[in-house]
């Protein structure tokens, strides 16, 4: 019986660990409320041809750029050849860059960079993210570049509209320098050129993609003009938003996670119920099945007067040839022999 009752409760962990276990694989998170002072830094290889390191820091958290309220992002780059400081403001309902002011100084050259979107935005996430969630976006912005050198500054202006398809294809564990997360793996084309493709691992425990990494094969069939470059979290410090602690990718409660919790709530209740059972089955039995020489019936327990079957002939005759009893105590006696040995002699 031990061995059912345990067998009973292992199946009934198990089972309760399958819809749980869905239930983590498909929660959503939400957008991060970042925090004055957050920052995260970078390390990023095959631009260029070099290798850099560079940090993101909130300067602002409340900043309003064309009509959408926006954190202020500033982030800082020291190689060995160039300076460059970038300004991005990004959308806070789903970090969307809505504007970017790029300066990158390098012996004697300056050159400035402004970024604005006409159309749309720069929108990388789209929250709640859960995997296989999929958008696209039609975006347009200007690119406006001054250049200064040797005192002499041109300047050039582009246009240019693309459209955006985005998927968050899967849930993946990943390794960078600064530690292992759960991410949402999120692809990235354009239509400005099939052989572009863009991958961000994003995490909420950090509130922004852990890595990225960038594929452009040029369209040529010399594999030597593929280009890779990759950007990987080498460390982070960020502050907490409310009194539960950090608000970045809070999991979202969704029909199916209540689904699947109720599911489990049913199976323990099942095995509950059919280990208690188990129980008074054998309960009963030990009692019915006890020696009737040694104590008295279930019915004489629970104070109800049991009634001899019925064999008043032999019985009769049994007990006149003893000569214990007249004949009218005949029930009588045979009663308070039964209720005293448990049955007739």
């Amino acid at each position: 019986m031990t061995n059912i009752k345990f067998a009973l409760l292992t199946v009934g962990l198990l089972l309760s660990l399958i819809p749980m276990t869905l239930g983590v694989q498909g929660a959503s998170v939400n957008k991060p409320t970042y925090a004055k002072g957050d920052y995260w830094n970078y390390r990023s290889t095959g631009i260029m041809s070099q290798t850099m390191d560079f940090n993101i820091v909130v300067n602002k958290t409340s900043v309003k750029v064309s009509g959408h309220d926006c954190y202020e992002l500033v982030a800082k780059t020291n190689s060995t050849s160039y300076i460059q400081t970038t300004t991005t403001w990004e959308r806070t309902d789903n970090l969307g860059a809505v504007k970017a002011y790029s300066v990158v100084s390098s012996m004697g050259l300056k050159m400035e960079l402004t970024t604005t979107y006409t159309q749309g935005n720069a929108m990388e996430y789209r929250f709640p993210l859960s995997v296989g969630d999929k958008w696209t976006d039609t975006v347009g912005y200007t690119n406006n570049q001054k250049t200064t050198i040797a005192g002499v500054t041109t300047q050039t202006n582009t246009t240019v509209r693309a459209k955006v398809t985005a998927e968050a294809v899967s849930q993946e564990s990943i390794t960078v320098p600064a530690g292992t997360f759960n991410s949402i793996k999120v692809k990235i084309t354009t239509n400005l050129s099939a052989n572009i493709t863009q991958y961000l691992w994003y995490s909420a425990n950090i509130g922004t993609a852990v890595k990225t990494l960038e594929t452009d094969t040029l369209g040529t069939p010399d594999p030597l003009d593929d280009q890779t470059s990759t950007m990987e979290l080498l460390s982070y410090k960020i502050k907490p938003q409310n009194i539960g602690g950090i608000n970045y990718g809070k999991p979202v409660s969704s029909q199916g996670e209540q689904t699947n919790f109720l599911a489990v709530t049913i199976i323990i209740i099942v095995c509950a119920v059919m280990v208690i059972g188990l129980d008074i089955m054998k309960a009963m039995k030990n009692r019915i099945g006890q020696d009737p020489g040694r104590s008295r019936s279930v019915a004489a327990q629970m104070g109800v007067r049991p009634q001899p079957p019925s064999r008043p002939s032999s019985y009769q005759d049994q007990y006149q040839q003893r000569g214990r009893a007249p004949a009218q105590r005949y029930a009588e006696q045979g009663q308070d022999d039964y209720e005293t040995y448990g049955n007739y002699r």
